[in-house]
């Protein structure tokens, strides 16, 4: 066995830009020879990069979006991943809501397990249309010909939970997410309706920690668990600020909020038994 399989595992920012790096190359439809050839670089470099034994540096990573023909966009949100791929855990501005969550999505579209906390208003994954609309305009940094594509973007994100897909997820939310008004009583009753929906599925699991809980100590910010079915991408915490998101992969600090969840799911209310 030869000392990489001794080496440290690939954070998870550095596995991001892996499998991004060879998906632009496939949609570029370039082989790996090709990619080398243009990169000036041996092919087991591009192998490498590919498989995540290799982090790319921004220098790499600009120089491979010119080539698979990236637009600025794409560019700016890998050259951001690949400057975070040797900490282990990753922090990403929120400058641009789709570009910050680059990362999350491709993690939850990967995720085989999700635990999912919320406090004062549902979670991304669980919110209609009208009440995703509500939210964003309830920011005034947001202009208005920004709301439509923000909103098409969340509900895109919301076809993980599809019985097509294996995700297996579960939701608490805590009662003061469905107490606080987010536009007109009937938005609200809608979003409490498409709750009761949703948890119909065999994939979905949805409760409610009640006011009449108390204060569960644990239970103090948002926070996303998520779980994937190859060992080498070990379990995932998502959380997020106004101003950043964090990931965390240390595994004690996964351990926790995985046991803060499960501590507090056992203990929580149905959401088919809540009654507004």
């Amino acid at each position: 066995m030869n000392a990489m399989a001794h080496g440290p595992r690939a954070t998870i920012a550095q596995r991001q830009v892996a499998n991004r790096i060879r998906m632009y190359r496939l949609r570029a439809k370039k082989t790996q020879e090709e990619a080398a050839m243009a990169f000036g670089c041996a092919v087991w470099k591009i192998r490498r990069m590919e498989a995540g034994k290799v982090a790319a540096t921004a220098g790499d990573v600009r120089e491979l979006a010119v080539i698979y023909g990236l637009d600025a966009r794409e560019t700016e949100a890998l050259v951001g991943l690949a400057k975070g791929a040797k900490a282990r855990g990753f922090t990403s501005t929120l400058d641009s809501m789709p570009q910050g969550l680059t990362l999350l999505v491709g993690l939850e579209a990967q995720a085989s397990t999700m635990k999912d906390y919320s406090a004062s208003y549902v979670t991304g994954l669980l919110q209609t249309p009208d009440y995703i609309r509500a939210i964003i305009r309830a920011d005034p940094d947001v202009p208005e010909d920004s709301v439509e594509p923000l909103v098409d973007f969340r509900l895109s994100r919301q076809q993980l939970l599809g019985a097509e897909n294996s995700l297996k997820a579960q939701f608490l939310v805590h009662e003061a997410a469905l107490r606080t008004r987010i536009g007109p009583p009937q938005l609200m009753q809608d979003q409490l309706n498409h709750l009761v929906e949703l948890n119909e599925s065999e994939a979905v699991t949805i409760r409610i920690w009640p006011f009449e809980a108390g204060l569960h100590p644990l239970l103090a910010a948002p926070f996303i668990v998520m779980g994937f079915d190859d060992p080498a991408d070990p379990d995932v915490v998502y959380l997020e600020n106004h101003l950043e998101a964090r990931y965390l992969e240390i595994p004690t600090q996964v351990h926790k909020f995985e046991m803060m969840f499960t501590d507090a799911f056992d203990q929580a209310q149905p959401i088919k038994e809540f009654r507004p």
